[in-house]
């Protein structure tokens, strides 16, 4: 839409190519109705003067606002005993609709994180790793989270966390 002044064509459909109004000279505004998902940036002849010869160019510009998001599964041994070693096994997913950076995983008990791809794109997935050593002594359940975490290209950080349960045996003597 063109506000302002007497325009010949006060609305018109939006268009990916050049479209041309007269204007009579004074201040003008151009907009647009804004669309859900999309960022509106304005060019610097989107409002202004005009006088009676010149020429003006407004360029509206709609950029998809990025929606990163990630998510992690775990998977693990469900039983165990005291001493032994379990690996645990994280799927890493980019769920959402950019590419994510330095992705890795945070497991607040296993250690030695390792992931096999840190840039994943959107609907890409990687595997990582961790292992823990079960104390001897352990009488209660390993219960354990993991984070994941992406960086996007606008410098945000997304997470995800994800839990297991493995029950400790002990073996009678």
């Amino acid at each position: 839409t063109v506000t302002g002044n007497s325009m010949v064509v006060p609305s018109f459909p939006g268009s990916e190519v050049f479209q041309s109004l007269g204007l009579n000279e004074g201040s003008y505004t151009v907009g647009e109705v804004s669309h859900e998902g999309y960022a509106q940036s304005f060019s610097g002849d989107c409002s202004g003067t005009i006088t009676i010869g010149q020429t003006k160019s407004c360029t509206i510009t709609n950029d998809d606002i990025p929606n990163p998001e990630i998510s992690v599964q775990k998977y693990g041994p469900d039983t165990a005993h005291e001493g032994d070693t379990v690996w645990y096994t994280f799927v890493v997913t980019n769920t959402g609709d950019t590419n994510l950076y330095g992705v890795n995983v945070d497991d607040d008990i296993a250690t030695g994180e390792t992931c096999n791809d840190s840039t994943l794109t959107p609907g890409d997935y990687t595997y990582c790793y961790a292992s823990y050593e079960i104390p001897e002594g352990q009488t209660a359940d390993v219960v354990n989270t993991v984070t994941a975490t992406g960086e996007t290209p606008y410098e945000s950080t997304v997470t995800a966390t994800d839990g297991h349960t493995l029950d400790v045996l002990h073996p009678g003597i």
